[in-house]
C-alpha cells in the first residue's frame, strides 16, 4: 500500500507540503464526530472500498455522494471529516475572517487528489448571499465555489470542490444501494450453465428488458441476475432506469453493445427524397431540377412556374416543362414516411460482432462533425478515409434508414468463406468419419485419418491434411457422435435440456426488506389470538388489497421474486443474534458483587462464572429479556454467560410489563395503609404466586403469550423457555430455587408468514 502511494506521489509530481497533508489525512481518525438533528439523518457506511466505515452527516447530500465514490473505479481512497483547514477570506461587511473548517471528505483519485464538501442547492444559495466571497455560483462552468478552499488547496497543488444535491443522479443512487447487496458479497458464484444460458440470451436479445429475462425459462433466479450485473457480466444503464422497474430496464452484453443500441434506435430516421420519374404536374408536387428542389407553384394552359427556395420564381413554357420531364432532367420528390425499424436492418445490427461495434462508434464520432456541417480544423485521419465512411453511412441512410447501419463492417463474414476441399473429397471424408469413426470401436483419429488417406489414393481424390479431417470430425461433436461411439449414457451429458415453464407472478413495488422503519408512533392495535382468530393471517393477508390490487401475500412474493432472496445476506437467528439484541439498562453496565451477582432493575441474577475473584466488584455488560425476567446475560472474560434470577421459579416466563404491573398493584395497595412498604424482588415474588395475580395479569400474559408465539415460530417452530417448561440446571446461590418445575409441553411447530411494507 506504501509502495503504491510512494508511486501514485511520484507520477503526479505532487509537492512534499502536498504530500505531508495527504499523509496526515490518511493516518488520521476523523477530525470530528457528526451527528443527526431535525433536519438530517446521520449515519455510518461501511465502505468495502476503504474498510472501515464512513460517517454522514446527512442521508440526502453526503450518503449520495459517498455511494458514488464506493462504486467510482477513478476513485482510489476517500476520507471523512479529515483535518481542519483554515480558509482566508473577506466578510460581507469588508472584515478579514480566518475560519477553520472541516471538509466533509478527503478524495484521492487517479490523478488528483483534495476536498469535497456536500451541500444542498438551497443550502449553498443561502451562503451565497450572505458569504458572497466565499461560496459563489459560476455560469462559466454551472459549478459553485469556495474561492478560500481553491486558494488553500492550490498552493498544495490539490482541489477543493464543491458539491451540491443538484448533481446527484437519484436514478443511479436508487439501483446502488438496490445492488448493495449483491457488491458486498465475497464470493458469489452463479452457475456456470446458468451463467452462460443467461448469457446467451442477452447476446442474441440485445434491449431485452430485465422483467423478459426475469421471466425466462433458464432455471436462474433473480439472485443470478442481479449478481452478473454486480460482477459487469452482463451491462445495464445504472444511470437510467430504476432496477426497481424491471419492465422499462434494457440489458445487453456489454456497454459498447448497448451504446450502440442507443444509437441505432434513438438516432432519428432520416427518410432522404426518393426521386421518381412519374412528375404529376400539379400545384404542390415538388420535383428536382440539376440537383435543386423546386414547387410547382402554378400550372396554366400553357406555362408552368416554379419556386426555388430563395423565393425566385421560374417561368417555363408547359411543352418545355414535359420535354424535361420525358428526358428525366426533371424528377419528382417523393418523401416516404417513417417507418420502423427493418428486419434487415436488425440483422445486420445483431450480426455485428463486439470489435464491430466498437469500431462502428469511433467512424460515427469521427464522421458526425461532418454531417452536421463543422469538420474539425486539425484532422489527422485522411480525407479520403473520411470521404469513404460518409458514403457508406449515407448510402445506408438512403437503404435502411438508418446510418449507422453502413458502419458496421462484418469482418468475421469477409473473405472467401467457401469450402477449399473438392466436393469428391468432402463426401469420401464424411463417409469415413459415419462409418469409420462414429461406431463403438472407438477408433483414434488418426487410425480413421490413415485409412481415408489410403482410400484416396486409390480413388485419386485429393486426400485431406490430418488437420482438416480433425477440425470435420470436432465440426460434427455432440450428443449424437457420443451416443455413436460411448452409448447413450455417455451423451446424456450433452443431450438439450428443456427447462420447465412457471408461472410468474406480476410485479408490484419495490423489493421487500430493502428499508426498515422504526416507528415510535403509539397506535391503538391489538393482537388477535391465535386461539380465538387469525385475523391478520387469514383475512388480511389473503384478501386482495385495494391499493396493491392483490393480496399482501401475492405482493410479497412477487417482490421476493423481483427483488431476490438475497440469502447471502441473511443473518442467523441464532442465541448470538438473540443476546445482542435484547434490551440493557441506561448505563448499559452492573457490578458484579460478591456472592449475590449482578443487580438488573432491583433483581439479583447470578451465574457460576462470578465465583472468579478477578470478577468480583467489576462492572461487565449486561443483557435482559423484556419477555422472560428470569434471565438476563453478563459479559464475562470475551463471552456472553447466562444468569438466572433470584426467586426464579416466580420470575421465569415473566414479562417485563408483568412486573411493572404487579409493583404498580402493591404500591396501591401500600398505599392504604398508614406504612408504606418497599416493592422488593421478595414482594414481587410473593405476589405472583398468588391467586389476585393470576387475575389482575391475566390480560397482559395473553398479549405476552402471542409475541412468544412468534418468536417461537421465527425460530424455527422449536418451543421456547416458558413458565411451564424446565430451565437450565445452575447452580444457585439464593433460597427458593429448588422448587419443582413441570417436564415441557409438546407445541406443535407452524409457519410465520413474513410480511413486507403496507
Amino acid at each position: 500500500m506504501k509502495e503504491q502511494f510512494e508511486q501514485w506521489v511520484a507520477r503526479l509530481q505532487i509537492s512534499e507540503a502536498g504530500q505531508k497533508i495527504i499523509e496526515k489525512v490518511r493516518s488520521s481518525e476523523p477530525s470530528r464526530r457528526v451527528g443527526g438533528g431535525s433536519k438530517n439523518v446521520s449515519g455510518r457506511y461501511p465502505s468495502r472500498k476503504m474498510g472501515v466505515t464512513i460517517q454522514f452527516e446527512s442521508h440526502r447530500v453526503e450518503l449520495p455522494i459517498i455511494y458514488q465514490l464506493e462504486h467510482d473505479e477513478d476513485v482510489l481512497e476517500f476520507y471523512d471529516q479529515p483535518p481542519q483547514i483554515k480558509l482566508d477570506y473577506q466578510a460581507s461587511n469588508g472584515r478579514r475572517l480566518g475560519v477553520l473548517h472541516t471538509p466533509d471528505l478527503f478524495v484521492i483519485r487517479t490523478n488528483l487528489a483534495g476536498w469535497e464538501e456536500c451541500k444542498t442547492e438551497q443550502d449553498l444559495k443561502k451562503l451565497a448571499e450572505k458569504n458572497p466571497n466565499r461560496y459563489f455560483y459560476s455560469e462559466e462552468d454551472n459549478q459553485w465555489h469556495c474561492p478560500p478552499g481553491e486558494a488553500y488547496a492550490n498552493q498544495f497543488g490539490l482541489y477543493y470542490r464543491i458539491r451540491s444535491d443538484r448533481e446527484i443522479n437519484w436514478v443511479l443512487q436508487r439501483n446502488l444501494q438496490f445492488l448493495e447487496d449483491y457488491y458486498r458479497a465475497e464470493s458469489l458464484i452463479v452457475e456456470e450453465a446458468i451463467a452462460q444460458s443467461l448469457l446467451a440470451i442477452v447476446s442474441s436479445q440485445p434491449g431485452i428488458t430485465l422483467a423478459e429475462l426475469l421471466n425466462q425459462s433458464t432455471g436462474a433466479e433473480s439472485d443470478d441476475i442481479y449478481t452478473l450485473i454486480a460482477q459487469e457480466q452482463i451491462y445495464i444503464d445504472l444511470h437510467a432506469t430504476p432496477l426497481a422497474e424491471p419492465e422499462r430496464c434494457l440489458i445487453f452484453r456489454d456497454e459498447q453493445t448497448a451504446s450502440a443500441y442507443r444509437l441505432i434506435v434513438e438516432q432519428p430516421s432520416v427518410s432522404l427524397p426518393a426521386i421518381s420519374p412519374v412528375v404529376n404536374i400539379v400545384t404542390g408536387t415538388t420535383v428536382s431540377w440539376d440537383g435543386k428542389g423546386l414547387n410547382i407553384i402554378h400550372v396554366g394552359e400553357t406555362e408552368v412556374i416554379l419556386g426555388a427556395e430563395n423565393n425566385q420564381l421560374i417561368e417555363l413554357k408547359k411543352a418545355i416543362f414535359e420535354n424535361l420531364v420525358r428526358q428525366g432532367k426533371i424528377t419528382s420528390l417523393q418523401t416516404p414516411e417513417k417507418t420502423a425499424i427493418s428486419t434487415e436492418s436488425w440483422q445486420q445490427f445483431y450480426q455485428a460482432s463486439p470489435e464491430d461495434q466498437a469500431e462502428a462508434l469511433e467512424r460515427y464520432k469521427t464522421i458526425e462533425p461532418y454531417l452536421n456541417g463543422h469538420p474539425p480544423e486539425n484532422e489527422t485521419i485522411p480525407a479520403r478515409t473520411i470521404r469513404h465512411w460518409k458514403a457508406k453511412y449515407l448510402a445506408a441512410l438512403q437503404k435502411y434508414g438508418y446510418g449507422y447501419i453502413g458502419l458496421l463492417s462484418h469482418r468475421s463474414v469477409k473473405g472467401n468463406r467457401q469450402r477449399k476441399l473438392p466436393e469428391d473429397t468432402l463426401a469420401i471424408m464424411e463417409r469415413f468419419i459415419l462409418e469409420d469413426y462414429e461406431t463403438l470401436k472407438q477408433k483414434r483419429m488418426w487410425e480413421v485419418h490413415a485409412a481415408l488417406v489410403r482410400a484416396c489414393e486409390q480413388s485419386g481424390v485429393i486426400a485431406p491434411s490430418y488437420k482438416a479431417f480433425t477440425q470435420e470430425v470436432k465440426r460434427r461433436t455432440g450428443y449424437e457422435q457420443t451416443k455413436k461411439r460411448q452409448g447413450r449414457r455417455a451423451a446424456y451429458q450433452h443431450e438439450s435440456f428443456y427447462w420447465e415453464l412457471t408461472k410468474t407472478t406480476p410485479r408490484h413495488g419495490d423489493r421487500p426488506f430493502e428499508i426498515g422503519h422504526i416507528d415510535h408512533t403509539q397506535l391503538d392495535v391489538e393482537l388477535v389470538c391465535s386461539h380465538t382468530g387469525r385475523w391478520a393471517y387469514e383475512v388480511y393477508d389473503t384478501d386482495e388489497h385495494p391499493a396493491l390490487f392483490q393480496s399482501p401475500r401475492d405482493a410479497f412474493a412477487a417482490g421476493m421474486a423481483i427483488g431476490g432472496s438475497r440469502v447471502h445476506r441473511m443473518i442467523p437467528y441464532d442465541e448470538n443474534f438473540q443476546i445482542l439484541t435484547l434490551l440493557t439498562t441506561s448505563e448499559g453496565k452492573a457490578k458484579v458483587q460478591v456472592g449475590r451477582g449482578i443487580k438488573i432493575n432491583s433483581i439479583y441474577y447470578w451465574s457460576n462464572s462470578f465465583r472468579d475473584p478477578q470478577i468480583e466488584n467489576i462492572s461487565v455488560q449486561i443483557r435482559y429479556d423484556p419477555f422472560n425476567i428470569g434471565i438476563a446475560y453478563a459479559f464475562v472474560r470475551g463471552q456472553w454467560v447466562e444468569c438466572i434470577s433470584q426467586y426464579y421459579a416466580e420470575f421465569q416466563g415473566r414479562s417485563e410489563k408483568e412486573l411493572k404491573l404487579a409493583s404498580i398493584e402493591l404500591r396501591k395497595r401500600s398505599s392504604n395503609h398508614a406504612q408504606q412498604s418497599k416493592v422488593s424482588a421478595k414482594n414481587l415474588a410473593d405476589f405472583l404466586a398468588s391467586i389476585e395475580a393470576q387475575e389482575a395479569l391475566l390480560e397482559q400474559r395473553s398479549y405476552d403469550a402471542e409475541v412468544k408465539e412468534i418468536f417461537r415460530v421465527i425460530e424455527g417452530g422449536k418451543a421456547t423457555t416458558s413458565r411451564d417448561e424446565q430451565s437450565k440446571v445452575i447452580q444457585v446461590a439464593f433460597e427458593n430455587t429448588d422448587t419443582q418445575v413441570a417436564e415441557d409441553e409438546a407445541i406443535v411447530p407452524e409457519t410465520l408468514v413474513v410480511y413486507g411494507e403496507f
